[in-house]
């Protein structure tokens, strides 16, 4: 009984002292870009951290990976797996083609998406764009069936990992996406989302879907919206005192949503919006830079340190949600 008693007390002291060091896991966490460097930061405030000098990549669901694009455009069919939070290089991956766009990992940690042409043809403007799948150790790959080939961007999985969300840079119509199924051997339903006479920015429309699967959240220059996925019930929820919207993500639980956006005074900044409380706060601010593509995933296993860092880039201020 001593012993055990003893065995208690060391456990909550080595706890107490992780969590001095560490940010305790559970709060999730934040990416998003400035300029071309990917940071990470925690929805409570902590100073963002840059994890890799990168403007394309895309991170594990449980934020334990990050899957990275060669930035040499000739050599955009590698892919590399690192540890998100110590930057460690696990493995390379040979893909079919060269990147064109985006790539997306699923919300499944099963398979991560992209889109490109043949291996040389690069640099050629070309529409004929296939989207391939293919597993984070390599192993599998797959071509996805029956595409529009119309340059497709902007990857967007749904909650289930069933389907895939896109746009088709080609057609020039940032009001339609497209839904390919990568099990159902079905033609790309197209879908228009978003409200009637919404004023899109940016080359290809920012969305993202809830975690359970019921709602869609979107940015147009008159706010961040959320509706229902069958495209009714739009509503305005992030408006007051900003100027101009970029892009939206939803929090782990679906209680909030992260936006980045500009105020009227010329100010960058991240948004944290509340469906609990139905209120806007400022996470981080920039003069100079935009944050942008900001990704809210869930953390079951990382952890980082907990005490301020030096940033690197421009004049920044960090606003607590408290």
């Amino acid at each position: 009984m001593y012993c055990q008693k003893w065995s208690v007390l060391l456990l909550v002291i080595l706890l107490f002292t992780l969590c001095n060091v560490t940010i305790c896991v559970g709060q999730g966490l934040i990416l998003f870009y400035i300029r071309d460097s990917l940071y990470m930061m925690r929805p409570d405030g902590v100073d963002p951290v840059k994890i890799n000098e990168t403007s394309n990549a895309c991170p594990s669901p449980d934020a334990r990976f990050l899957a990275i694009l060669d930035p040499v455009l000739d050599h955009r069919d590698n892919l590399y797996i690192h540890h998100l939070i110590s930057g460690k290089k696990i493995r390379t991956l040979k893909l079919k083609v060269h990147v064109k766009s985006d790539i997306s990992w699923s919300p499944d940690g099963q398979w991560i998406v992209y889109a490109g042409n043949a291996l040389g043809v690069v640099r050629e403007h070309r529409e004929d764009t296939n989207m391939y799948l293919i597993s984070p150790d390599g192993k599998q790959h797959r071509d996805l069936p029956d595409q529009i080939d119309a340059s497709p961007v902007g990857f967007e999985w749904a909650a289930d990992s069933q389907s895939i969300f896109y746009n088709l840079l080609a057609s020039g119509n940032r009001h339609e996406i497209w839904e390919l199924n990568i099990n159902e051997k079905l033609h790309p339903i197209k879908h228009k989302p978003f409200h009637e006479g919404a004023q899109l920015f940016g080359t290809y429309p920012s969305y993202a879907f809830s975690p359970n699967g019921e709602q869609i959240a979107y940015t147009s220059t008159e706010g961040v919206f959320v509706a229902n996925v069958e495209g009714n019930d739009h509503r305005i929820v992030a408006n007051h005192g900003l100027e101009q919207f970029y892009q939206v993500d939803w929090s782990p639980n679906g209680r909030n949503l992260i936006f980045s956006a500009r105020n009227k005074n010329e100010e960058y900044g991240l948004y944290i919006f509340s469906f609990v409380n139905q209120e806007i706060s400022l996470l981080l601010s920039t003069q100079d830079n935009l944050p942008s593509r900001p990704l809210w995933i869930d953390d079951a296993l990382a952890v980082v340190p907990s005490n301020k860092i030096t940033m690197t880039w421009g004049k920044i201020k960090n606003r607590s949600k408290k």
